[in-house]
């Protein structure tokens, strides 16, 4: 095909090699200046190709004549090591570096572009050089878009490889179920499942790792659940040890996968280093021990705490509580510091700062042996544990509370052997009282109410009517909120409000048990009005609490919460009132002055005092009495008083009482005044007496009436 003729439209540019050598060369410019008659032309462009010839020329020119201009001169072809080297490369590189070489040669081509005329050859198309560079911005075009294309094909293969490692665990999780039912073993898995210390603790870190065990569930009491990958000799011991660790806890064994295992592992980092089990309550226990001959009073702990490791302050702190023996620990935070602070007998003692950098340590080891979450302190808790402390069990029941200076922590402390060693006879009843109450429990059916502030002992109280009513001839069963103390040879049952198990639903339960006595922990509703008063008057004898101000006032607090007047009134048998006094301590007691301004108002109290309660005076003019006060010694930790006992008024419900009652016309004052007319002793008059006797003394008597 000559020169002249036109170029077919859209026709493909491929580029070939050409002999570069001077007799090629003197033939091409020979063609070019046209003389010749198109024999050497045949010849020439019949040459094969050959590789590493110097110059590249479109396939087109095969079928007509090439001017010198349309040639371009490209390097040497790269050597077979370079090539094999190139191919080597990732493909994304070699894509890149052809699309910067693609718009290099067009920016080239863009600034060597020839004119219309040259001095060396013919005219030049200018509109199909201007073709050509349009096929080569397409031409990056689509190398652009190829690139995209095939990124876009790595991200879906990326995403596919995430489906098939998905559909490769999920094969492996079916087959360990199939392996769980040939073993007749449950199947877990634990990712996602939230486990709380108190089951980590049941086996330590790198027992768990050993065996590929950890336990997820710890219920206290009840069961514990096991996660393991296998369940060979070694897993089996392990299970057999951890049986005879939880005596009568049902441990039941589940498998699982190796991720799952390894999820839960990662867990034990929220525990603090130094514990690393439920043995930790034994470690607290040694730790404990070796502080009991340091400590006496609540006077040296800041000094013990200022000395001790992070580790051993709380040690040094129930330690310390136990042997002042205190009802409760108060670990408040505050700005810098956190403030500890022991109620002992009833009133708050500050006993020691703490530094605030030791805290979080303090309070996830407490978190730790309470069973609660470490990792939660913007939510309140509530846990327990039991240490041996001086041979004696004590129950220990954290509340955690979230403040502005971080989490404050109380620990109510229930020391076991002085609820078993309780009776009516060491509670603080005087016999006057005493006939009374013996003659109300005595009965088949009635409601007997106590009433109290917060720390009043009432518990403590009904504990120790219980303890004398528990005989083989009676089924005793409670509902309490707590369960404060265990008791043998009764039924407890503990509400769980967070369940929807309320003191009513467990007393419609509760009436069908066939029980004789129920104790009720606390009555709130009016629904759990009309439960108890219906039990009480179908031939239950009930005992329970109602918060009021004094016994005259808990026959209104009935009326509010919706009882009844003419089912009130056959229903109840007798109230107490009664509050917490401080015992002086026998050891340091000496005589205390009183002005006269104090015996005058004692005189005044007394005025009223029954007839069958005065003989406890024993002197016939009130300036005869002595009283006495605690000086502070080592016995008593330096306070001048050690233990409590406890003060009453005892309102038995008379036929009068139950006729105004029907009446309708009721308020504490109108039954105040019956009382006192039928005998009733307030618990100022019963504080008094006890102050006389030497038991307390006359400043805690006014603290608390």
């Amino acid at each position: 095909m000559r020169a002249d003729q036109p170029k077919a439209e859209n026709q493909e540019i491929n580029i070939v090699f050409m002999p570069k050598i001077d007799e090629a060369q003197k033939k091409l410019n020979d063609l070019l200046e046209g003389n010749d008659d198109g024999r050497e032309e045949d010849v020439f462009l019949n040459n094969e190709p050959q590789a590493g010839d110097g110059f590249a020329v479109p396939r087109e020119l095969n079928d007509r004549l090439v001017t010198k201009d349309e040639l371009t001169p490209i390097p040497n072809e790269p050597s077979k090591a370079v090539r094999e080297e190139e191919e080597t490369r990732p493909l994304y590189e070699r894509w890149n570096d052809n699309f910067f070489n693609n718009s290099k040669k067009e920016d080239d081509l863009q600034e060597t572009a020839l004119p219309a005329t040259d001095s060396v050859g013919p005219k030049v198309d200018v509109q199909e050089e201007k073709e050509g560079v349009d096929e080569i911005k397409a031409a990056a075009d689509r190398a652009k878009e190829f690139i995209k294309n095939n990124l876009n094909l790595i991200n879906r293969q990326e995403e596919l490889n995430e489906k098939i490692k998905a559909m490769e665990r999920e094969r492996k999780e079916d087959q360990i179920k199939m392996k769980a039912m040939n073993l007749g073993l449950g199947y877990i898995n634990l990712k996602g499942l939230p486990i709380v210390a108190e089951a980590l603790k049941v086996i330590d870190e790198g027992t768990a790792k050993q065996h590929n065990m950890v336990c997820f569930l710890y219920k206290k009491g009840e069961e514990i659940r096991l996660a393991t990958t296998g369940m060979d000799n070694n897993e089996q011991g392990l299970v057999e040890r951890i049986k005879q660790d939880y005596p009568g806890l049902r441990v039941v064994v589940f498998l699982t996968s190796e991720d799952s295992v390894e999820a839960a592992l990662k867990l034990y980092s929220a525990l603090p280093r130094r514990v690393e089990r439920i043995d930790d309550i034994k470690v607290l226990e040694k730790e404990i021990e070796t502080f009991r001959l340091e400590i006496h009073d609540i006077f040296g702990i800041q000094e013990k705490i200022n000395q001790a490791s992070t580790t051993e302050i709380l040690s040094i702190i129930i330690m310390a509580a136990a042997r002042v023996e205190a009802s409760d620990i108060h670990l408040e935070t505050e700005e810098k510091t956190v403030k500890a602070r022991f109620r002992v007998d009833g009133v708050l003692h500050d006993v020691a700062v703490i530094a605030k950098e030791n805290w979080g340590y303090l309070v996830s080891r407490i978190k730790l042996n309470a069973g609660l979450k470490i990792n939660i302190q913007d939510k309140p808790q509530d846990g327990n544990f039991t240490l041996n402390v001086q041979g004696s069990p004590i129950d220990f029941r954290v509340s955690t509370l979230p403040t502005n200076y971080g989490e404050s922590v109380v620990i109510r402390i229930l020391f076991y052997d002085k609820i078993r060693k309780m009776s009516l006879d060491n509670l603080g009843v005087d016999d006057y009282n005493r006939a009374i109450l013996l003659k109300e429990i005595e009965k088949p059916n009635g409601l007997l109410a106590i009433t109290g502030p917060t720390g009043a002992g009432k518990t403590t109280t009904l504990y120790a009517i219980l303890h004398k009513l528990n005989i083989q001839e009676n089924k005793i069963i409670t509902v309490e909120d707590p369960i404060e103390y265990k008791l043998e040879g009764i039924n407890q049952s503990e509400v769980r409000e967070d369940k929807g198990y309320t003191f009513a639903k467990a007393l419609r339960s509760i009436v069908r048990q066939d029980p004789d006595i129920i104790l009720v922990g606390e009555i709130r509703d009016q629904e759990t009005v009309e439960i108890v008063i219906n039990a009480a008057l179908t031939g239950h004898l009930v005992l329970s609490t109602i918060h009021a101000n004094s016994a005259a006032g808990v026959i209104p607090r009935f009326m509010a919460l919706g009882a009844k007047p003419y089912l009130l009134s056959p229903a109840i048998n007798v109230v107490m009132a009664q509050r917490l006094i401080r015992r002086i301590c026998n050891e340091c007691k000496q005589e205390a002055d009183l002005t006269e301004e104090i015996r005058q108002k004692i005189k005044q109290v007394l005025e009223t005092l029954p007839e069958g309660r005065k003989n406890v005076l024993k002197m016939k003019d009130l300036s005869e009495a002595v009283f006495y006060k605690g000086k502070g010694c080592d016995k008593c930790a330096g306070l001048g008083y050690k233990g409590q006992i406890g003060i009453f008024e005892i309102l038995s419900i008379t036929d009068e009482i139950k006729e105004l009652i029907l009446s309708g016309e009721i308020s504490e004052q109108r039954v105040r005044q019956k009382a006192l007319g039928q005998g009733m002793a307030t618990l100022e008059q019963d504080g008094i007496l006890k102050a006389i006797a030497g038991i307390t003394s006359l400043d805690e008597v006014f603290r608390v009436t």
